[in-house]
């Protein structure tokens, strides 16, 4: 009898470190909490599968994103969830995400910038499902070296509109050299 319990409080213990295992997983060098976490549930995307995407674009997604200070969705719960924005640093964000001193008014706010995979992958811990860059980068914050033409239509507009537009707005800025 005491065999078998000794069997069953070990088997319990492998257990229980399993399951302690999948609430957190790291992924290059950034500790992801609750890996399972469902982000995109009319996909089933899991927290887990985002950032191992990630890892497979981050050579694709870095040069764009690298440096610059960022204005985040966050939807810690999930896309399902209550979501909400967020441009300031505030404490708890993870070390891989840079903090950068940024004026505004007469007040100093840490804005987020981050430089490598590993904060791609602490945005992906934060619940960061919509990652928007400015213009420019935290080097050179007056000096703007780019911009977006988001063109983000409601749902019920036609495809063929969109299309239209998009070669409307390069015609346009063609004429402007």
């Amino acid at each position: 009898m005491e065999k078998k319990a000794a069997d069953t409080m070990a088997s319990s213990a492998r257990g229980s470190g399993r399951k302690r295992a999948e609430q957190s997983v790291e992924i290059s060098g950034v500790k992801l909490s609750h890996p399972n976490r469902v982000l995109y549930s009319e996909q089933g995307i899991t927290k887990r599968e985002l950032a191992e995407y990630y890892v497979q674009v981050a050579d694709w997604i870095l040069p764009h994103v690298q440096g610059r200070p960022l204005t985040l969705v966050r939807c810690p719960g999930g896309q399902q969830a209550q979501c909400f924005y967020q441009r300031n640093a505030e404490s708890g964000i993870p070390r891989a995400i840079r903090r950068f001193p940024l004026c505004a008014g007469k007040s100093v706010k840490p804005a987020m910038v981050i430089d490598s995979l590993g904060g791609l992958i602490a945005l992906v811990q934060m619940g960061v499902l919509e990652i928007h860059t400015w213009g420019s980068t935290a080097k050179r914050i007056e000096r703007p070296d780019r911009t977006i033409f988001d063109l983000d239509p409601a749902p019920e507009l036609p495809w063929r509109i969109v299309r239209r537009a998009t070669g409307h707005l390069r015609d346009l800025l063609a004429d402007l050299g």
